[in-house]
């Protein structure tokens, strides 16, 4: 299983980047970025990054977790951030599925970050009004953590990381947290409620440190079982997105449903189901990574999909950095040419595939090398694939004029 992901991420890799020289970043010409090139990490723990207020009255120091290679000789070394999850109630950087995630990263090759932020701290549920509150705040706060690692490499440089290649990792709560972060980027984007809490906490750039002269980007987000409020905050300059959600998750629905926090049904979100449509309605680069049925986060506990979501994450954050040449816009092909209205799931596949949004068409199977070996007509929404050996393959719907095309692995 693992060669046959790593033969799918190489594949991926090369199929995106095209011809583009990999020579402006010197960790570009081997594996690094895509797969552990490293044996051990070294961690700095409690780093304090900002200070602020929390929503029941608390002044807290704001800490992070540095995660880096061990004796890596790279002196500019791209970021992530890791946002955690927990109901915006509970959680933190030091949990074990984020130290995990961050330690994964970092044997990459990357710096990983993992942060903690101001919790909901009030003893009863939240209403709409108190988590947009609990919302924005979080989002100043990670924004001071970009601040800090920007402001180190322009100072000190204690930690040699490249300020061009800032990338956001959330999980559940923390994934609403850093595509809001990411895809509001327009105060008038926003509901008069969030505009009037922007406004209160220091605006779009939080007043959770001082250093507002620095101003990190992000360029791509992997978005673990999240959402957003309103998924029209994603617009045609936005950065590439990267999902994986579970079909039926109770907690972050899939599609459109009540976010609930505390066990109450507090607000409607927007899932990963709509963020991707939203991707495709403007044409930036996403991939979406789907598990039918399973419950919240149930993929954690999963190699196959776990291992899904970090190559794919990690093959899209390595095609950002090694397609850049002197701060050029990447030169790669838009995941809108591959993915449309219709969506595909469970992908990875092993016994079917699912095609939803589609009443009536024919499908095309190819494998790798362009052959096509298969060609029906669709009678319903479950198609079976377990004669399929496993491996890339692209499947093209086509539905009148209308021609959707999609990746579509097969795992077992």
């Amino acid at each position: 299983m693992k060669e046959l992901i790593r033969h799918f991420i190489l594949f991926l890799s090369g199929f995106i980047l095209l011809s583009v020289s990999q020579a402006q970043n010197p960790g570009c010409d081997g594996e690094r970025f895509l797969y552990p090139v490293f044996d051990s990490v070294t961690v700095v723990s409690d780093v304090i990054y900002g200070n602020n207020i929390t929503v029941g009255g608390k002044e807290i120091d704001l800490k992070m977790d540095i995660y880096e290679p061990y004796k890596d000789t790279l002196s500019l070394r791209p970021v992530i951030f890791i946002v955690h999850g927990g109901g915006f109630t509970s959680g933190s950087k030091s949990g074990g599925r984020f130290v995990k995630l961050s330690k994964n990263y970092a044997y990459r090759g990357y710096v990983a970050v993992s942060i903690d932020y101001r919790l909901y701290d009030l003893t009863a549920p939240p209403d709409s009004f108190l988590l947009k509150d609990a919302i924005v705040r979080s989002m100043g706060d990670l924004k001071a953590a970009m601040r800090f690692m920007y402001e180190d490499a322009a100072t000190k440089n204690a930690y040699k990381v490249d300020t061009n290649y800032f990338f956001l990792f959330g999980t559940s709560s923390g994934a609403i947290i850093a595509n809001t972060t990411a895809y509001l980027d327009d105060i008038n984007e926003a509901d008069e409620q969030m505009r009037q809490l922007i406004n209160t906490h220091g605006s779009l750039p939080g007043n959770s440190s001082n250093n507002l002269q620095f101003k990190p980007q992000s360029r791509a987000i992997m978005n673990s079982s999240g959402g957003m409020l309103d998924h029209t905050y994603i617009d045609d300059e936005d950065p590439p997105l990267v999902s994986i959600h579970c079909t039926d998750d109770p907690i972050m629905p899939f599609k459109r449903d009540w976010l609930i926090i505390m066990g109450d049904s507090v607000v409607q979100a927007y899932g990963s189901f709509y963020l991707h449509g939203r991707a495709n309605f403007t044409g930036i680069e996403n991939t979406l990574i789907t598990i039918p049925g399973a419950f919240h986060l149930q993929y954690y506990w999963n190699p196959i999909y776990y291992d899904s979501m970090m190559n794919t994450s990690s093959s899209m954050f390595r095609s950002i950095i090694c397609a850049d040449s002197g701060g050029s816009i990447p030169v790669a092909i838009n995941e809108a040419q591959l993915q449309s209205s219709i969506f595909i799931y469970p992908n990875p596949a092993d016994q079917y595939v699912i095609i939803e949004n589609i009443k009536s068409g024919e499908m095309e199977i190819y494998n790798s090398s362009g052959i096509l070996i298969r060609k029906e007509r669709l009678t319903n929404a479950r198609v079976s694939v377990q004669n399929l050996k496993p491996g890339i393959y692209f499947m093209i719907v086509r539905e009148g004029h209308n021609i959707h095309r999609h990746k579509l692995m097969i795992a077992r």
